[in-house]
């Protein structure tokens, strides 16, 4: 090109604040808590850009003489502005209970709903502090129990139409319609319930565990519209979610010394979600599908055929035509053949056809999965969620010595990598590797590109998500008052020495960089990752 110059300039505002009073008054056994708060929030946002290619004069940066002109603007304003009001009751320690009324305004909602109200009741009853209770060793036992309710905000524009203007090269504007706003959003209304129940037995173990729901109704999401609209994609109120969480806390102090101590802590939690409403047509984005009934933390791909079972209806008749190799696939071989006789009868390269579909199957390579109008199928192949995910954390202390070790995993579960997938366009798979295969086991280069599916999501790159990670080992040493009483004259108290060691090490069978890649409800590791880093740290404090 002849040269490009652009500029840019962007300011952005936002201010919050929030005053609040509390008044606490007893009245014999019961003790009372009253709390107001008012919170606000602003935010201005401008922006304008200016770009031009193909300077007409040589060495001038100047954006009056492109011949291809750019600009852009941009301006929002958000406002928001809450009120609560929350009120505790505490009858002699026993019974509590704790309410709460919350309004929310928000600008980013039409103006029939910018105003929504929230609530939120948690209620206690410290059974063990009952004069009749049994057990003297467990000096706490509570059941508790909450409901609240909760909101979820829009994009800005969501509420807006939007429009798209675009300058061709020879000054002709074109403008195009792209979302239908919609100033009857209202927030994804959630309710979430929470029961557990927490025991403390001897003053030295603890045990806490919480049965958790939530509930997500008018989703805010996008819907694609009919073609005679001009419109693109709307976004409304539609579909229902639900999620489960089990958790579990367990801490003990199984040592308590003058010169040695051990206290320890194990966590452990469970959580599945899934579309109970979708009230839309249902599609898939990635390894998610959504539709009525989907989970949210599955994985559904394409994959490919690796038993008679799954053969299509129009071949089971030839299914002594087909074989399954050393990799698990089921292969078209022939008549009289296995899928070790490629090399040895000339057949790679060879290929049938379909009588009744016309679907063409290669000797010796894999071939997907379809239904019986021979459509491809797109099935759940795993799950991101664990079947557990659960942590370990131990503190131990001797005389001077502090250890600190900390291991975290998770049973069950899978990660999509994506990583390993590209590798098999680019011929870089370890699989792919031939040297020292007899001709028997000996694949050619299209046979990884045909797993590679065209970068499509296939079941063959689901890997097992099960972990177990040194997450943190630290140990330090406080030098004793022997080594510090000739240093006391300098005006020393203490010296500490520490090493730390974080992201230690991590056993697993998956085959990528790292385990938790992703999010919880969508593990996959992409391409071009790096792993992360192992830190090691040493240290020495100094207190005077």
């Amino acid at each position: 090109t002849l040269g490009s110059a652009s500029h840019g300039h962007s300011l952005g505002n936002t201010y919050n604040g929030f005053i609040s009073g509390t008044y606490t008054r007893p009245f014999g056994a019961l003790t009372t808590r009253t709390t107001v708060r008012a919170l606000f929030e602003r935010s201005d946002d401008t922006g304008t850009s200016a770009s031009g290619s193909d300077l007409a004069v040589i060495d001038v940066p100047d954006l009056d003489v492109a011949i291809n002109q750019s600009i852009g603007s941009s301006f929002s304003e958000v406002r928001a502005n809450a009120y609560l009001a929350q009120v505790g009751l505490d009858w002699n320690g026993k019974y509590i209970l704790d309410v709460l009324g919350r309004r929310d305004e928000s600008s980013l909602f039409g103006p029939d709903a910018r105003v929504n109200d929230y609530y939120r009741v948690a209620g206690s009853w410290r059974m063990a502090q009952e004069s009749w209770w049994p057990f003297a060793s467990i000096t706490e036992f509570k059941l508790r129990g909450a409901q609240g309710t909760a909101g979820g905000r829009p994009n800005f524009s969501d509420q807006y139409e939007t429009w798209s203007v675009s300058v061709s090269g020879d000054g002709t504007t074109s403008v195009g319609k792209g979302s239908l706003g919609n100033t009857n959003l209202k927030p994804e209304f959630s309710t979430e319930r929470d029961f557990g129940v927490d025991m403390i037995v001897n003053d030295k173990y603890s045990l806490q565990l919480s049965y958790i729901t939530n509930k997500t109704e008018d989703l805010i999401l996008a819907v694609p519209l009919p073609a005679v609209t001009g419109y693109s994609t709307q976004v409304v109120n539609t579909g229902t979610m639900e999620g489960t969480t089990y958790e579990a806390t367990f801490e003990a102090q199984l040592v308590n010394q003058a010169d040695f101590s051990w206290n320890m802590s194990v966590v452990a939690d469970r959580s599945r979600s899934e579309i109970l409403d979708w009230n839309r047509s249902c599609y898939s984005s990635g390894l998610r599908y959504y539709c009525d009934n989907a989970g949210m933390g599955a994985m559904w791909a394409f994959q490919h055929v690796k038993n008679i079972e799954n053969l299509p209806a129009s071949l089971q008749s030839m299914s002594d035509e087909f074989d399954v190799n050393d990799d698990g696939y089921l292969v078209w071989v022939g008549a009289g053949n296995s899928w070790k006789d490629g090399v040895s009868k000339n057949l790679w390269g060879t290929q049938m056809v379909d009588p009744q579909t016309g679907r063409a199957y290669d000797w010796g390579i894999p071939f997907l999965k379809t239904d019986s109008l021979d459509i491809v199928t797109y099935e759940q192949v795993g799950r991101s969620e664990p079947d557990l995910g659960w942590g370990w954390m131990n503190n131990v202390r001797y005389k001077g010595f502090n250890l600190h070790l900390h291991l975290q995993g998770q049973i069950g579960g899978n990660v999509y990598n994506e990583g390993r997938q590209r590798t098999y366009f680019e011929l870089k798979g370890a699989e792919q590797d031939q040297f020292g295969k007899s001709d028997e086991t000996k694949k050619p280069f299209n046979y990884y590109t045909r797993i590679y599916n065209g970068y499509d999501y296939t079941r063959d790159f689901v890997e097992p998500g099960w972990y177990l990670k040194l997450r943190t080992v630290s140990l330090t040493y406080a030098l004793g008052p022997s080594v510090l009483e000739p240093l006391r004259l300098a005006g020393l108290s203490q010296i500490d020495l520490g090493l730390i060691m974080r992201n230690a090490y991590t056993w697993t069978d998956f085959k990528g960089w790292d385990p938790e890649a992703g999010s919880v409800l969508n593990r996959i590791e992409s391409e071009g990752v790096f792993p992360k880093m192992r830190q090691i740290t040493g240290y020495v404090e100094i207190t005077f």
